[in-house]
């Protein structure tokens, strides 16, 4: 999936446009599924956040930076109900979320098991 965005925000009484702050001009997805087997699944997953604008603290616009980032996961089915898996979130290490005073970005890797009724 693409998004991309022609964003622009009401003209001031004095004719300029203000910046449109935490919004992206573009955002993309790809995902990438296979099943090998009927109880193996794996995902990849590359996800592209372009730049955007922010106000900083002392009241300035500031340009955010883009980030690419990339996700993995795996599952396997014990049965109808059970699932056990493993992701690998932010690979890269990037920030994807257009905002400033977040906490810095961070890879996680998680083990669980999932139970369906």
């Amino acid at each position: 999936s693409l998004f991309w965005r022609h964003q622009k925000a009401e003209q001031e009484e004095d004719g300029t446009r203000p910046a449109l702050f935490q919004r992206p001009v573009w955002q993309g997805l790809i995902a990438l599924g296979w099943q090998p087997t009927q109880t193996l699944n794996l995902r990849a997953e590359l996800s592209h956040t372009g730049t955007a604008k922010d106000e900083a603290v002392d009241g300035t616009i500031v340009t955010l930076a883009s980030a690419t980032e990339i996700n993995l996961r795996a599952s396997y089915s014990v049965n109808h109900h059970i699932e056990i898996y493993i992701t690998a979130d932010n690979l890269t290490d990037a920030v994807n979320l257009p905002q400033l005073g977040l906490p810095l970005p961070g890879r996680r890797f998680k083990i669980g098991l999932s139970f369906k009724g």
